[in-house]
């Protein structure tokens, strides 16, 4: 879950334990459903939008200090279409964090973020989910 996930965040270090002014973006798919269907288009628009604050936020030298999404959200964020503004969220955001992913998924992040932003990353996850 994602509550887990940034618990773990908080205990590694990577995370404040509250979450202060920087902002902490959370794409939870629950928070996209309706009646059980996936609200693409609404997952889109807040991924836009938070590409958008971490424009700003770059401009004013500030960063969020997490993104947090999990495997449903994360699908949609790497399709094509969408990777520029998923780019753009993580490149102000002093740490990442993706839950309840695939290794595939894991794998395209890391080169995404390789391929974009000539970053060095990370994943790591027992691979259970």
């Amino acid at each position: 879950k994602t509550e887990t996930a940034i618990n773990i965040g908080i205990a590694a270090g990577l995370l404040d334990a509250q979450e202060g002014e920087r902002g902490r973006p959370v794409f939870t798919s629950s928070d996209f459903e309706i009646n059980g269907s996936f609200l693409m288009q609404d997952m889109v628009g807040r991924l836009r939008t938070v590409a958008d604050q971490a424009q700003a936020a770059k401009d004013g030298a500030r960063m969020f200090e997490c993104l947090v999404i999990d495997g449903t959200c994360l699908e949609v964020a790497l399709q094509p279409e969408n990777a520029v503004d998923f780019v753009a969220a993580c490149r102000t955001c002093r740490t990442v964090i993706c839950c309840r992913v695939s290794p595939k998924q894991k794998g395209a992040v890391v080169r995404l973020i390789k391929q974009s932003e000539k970053a060095i990353t990370l994943a790591i996850g027992d691979g259970a989910n």
